[in-house]
């Protein structure tokens, strides 16, 4: 079994966090490994002037593309920039403020899910601390045998989907919709995620072998529950 490398896009998810945003793309640039195509796009929920254009003319080899979400709050912004996105196989989701600690193996999640239909993403940001049944499986890929092992949706935790780093088959993911539009932050995630875990007859979120331990560090302050979680109907 040969191994392609479909483009896969990283997608950071953004609001005014210059400093943080920098981290979270040098680090991906030390860290994101992959042998196809990589692709770089922001969804921006509407940050100040002049916050792009330092984001462009800083990493400008990059070429990124990007969408406006108007400032309408994450579950909007998120959703913009995956309708853009929307013929691109693949699309690491990551927020602006997840720093990379350590190597991140795009080729096995890619391999993955390539080779196993049932698997529609892969969570890279590490689940120590939360409560989740993992079901440990084996599959053939052009890579080779991969361990892997997909989270049961009855796990006694919520999120079995997080917001948090990680790769998605475009096309597969879609069984779960659109995000929740119009809410805040932490009503969004909870919502999706309990979603996720209700539609049995979606394909299965999985890490990888080393997948538990945490992969990056968290440097933002939250905003949940400030002014800028924006993400009430005004």
């Amino acid at each position: 079994m040969s191994m392609d490398y479909p483009e896969v896009v990283i997608c950071i998810v953004t609001y005014d966090r210059l400093p943080e945003i920098k981290q979270t793309i040098r680090a991906l640039r030390s860290h994101f490994n992959y042998n196809g195509k990589t692709l770089w796009h922001i969804a921006d929920d509407s940050s100040p002037t002049g916050y792009l254009g330092a984001i462009f003319n800083e990493f400008s080899d990059l070429h990124f593309s990007h969408t406006d979400g108007g400032g309408n709050g994450w579950g909007v912004n998120v959703n913009t920039a995956l309708d853009f996105l929307k013929s691109k196989p693949y699309i690491f989701l990551i927020e602006d403020d997840y720093i990379a600690m350590f190597n991140l193996n795009i080729n096995t999640g890619v391999a993955l899910m390539q080779s196993n239909p049932k698997v529609c993403a892969v969570r890279y940001d590490g689940i120590a601390g939360h409560t989740l049944d993992l079901c440990l499986r084996e599959q053939k890929t052009g890579l080779g045998a991969i361990s892997f092992m997909y989270i049961d949706k009855d796990s006694p935790h919520l999120n079995v989907y997080s917001n948090r780093p990680h790769l998605r088959h475009t096309f597969r993911f879609r069984c779960f919709g659109r995000y929740p539009e119009h809410k805040m932050l932490g009503v969004t995630e909870s919502e999706f995620a309990h979603r996720v875990k209700d539609k049995k007859k979606c394909a299965d979120i999985a890490i990888l072998a080393n997948g538990v331990k945490t992969a990056f560090d968290h440097i933002g302050k939250s905003r949940q529950g400030s002014k800028r979680d924006r993400g009430m109907v005004k």
